[in-house]
């Protein structure tokens, strides 16, 4: 019993310290603490930002990346929710973080739903993202709704696909299924 009580113990002590994590980088990129957020990574974790590019790896090259896309935003507000984490062995593990992100853009405010798919490393006794990978639902200025297809509506470009929830597998299952019988 006390061998099973600490591994649990252990296992709630990872999966707090990890939702911690989301939950500094939303605070961090807020802020524009750059060095802030790029701790939070494996010295060579990497952020796979929208559509499966390659992503960036490593913190000088993290921290460049950021520095473009968060001046894009003169303000910002993540709000980390929902947050799945799996453990898969000591130091490592991987998980699901949805967060709802309002920025000001140029004239505009805009509004986006992200999905991480996170892979956590703990090296030291602490844990760090090793990559992240995002995926929004919308993104799209405040005053209008995302309805219809097209969801990610960047002001003055055109509006595009969104990733999620397409992406998901048991997305296109559910609907090729049919209608209620």
């Amino acid at each position: 019993m006390d061998g099973d009580l600490g591994k649990r113990i252990k296992r709630l002590e990872a999966i707090e310290e990890i939702r911690q994590l989301a939950v500094r980088y939303a605070a961090g990129l807020d802020a524009r603490d750059l060095i802030a957020v790029i701790g939070l990574f494996v010295d060579d974790g990497r952020n796979v930002f929208y559509r499966g590019e390659d992503g960036v790896a490593g913190g000088e090259a993290l921290k460049a990346s950021y520095n473009v896309t968060q001046r894009r935003y003169t303000n910002s507000q993540h709000f980390v929710g929902n947050h799945v984490i799996e453990i898969d062995d000591d130091d490592h593990a991987h998980g699901a973080v949805y967060c709802r992100v309002e920025q000001e853009l140029g004239e505009k405010w805009t509004i986006t739903q992200m999905h991480y798919q996170d892979r956590y490393e703990r090296h030291d006794g602490r844990w760090y993202f090793a990559e992240r990978r995002t995926a929004s639902w919308y993104f799209t200025e405040w005053n209008e709704a995302p309805a219809g297809p097209k969801k990610l509506r960047y002001p003055d470009r055109p509006h595009e696909d969104a990733v999620i929830p397409r992406a998901w597998p048991a997305w296109d299952k559910f609907w090729e299924a049919g209608p209620p019988s």
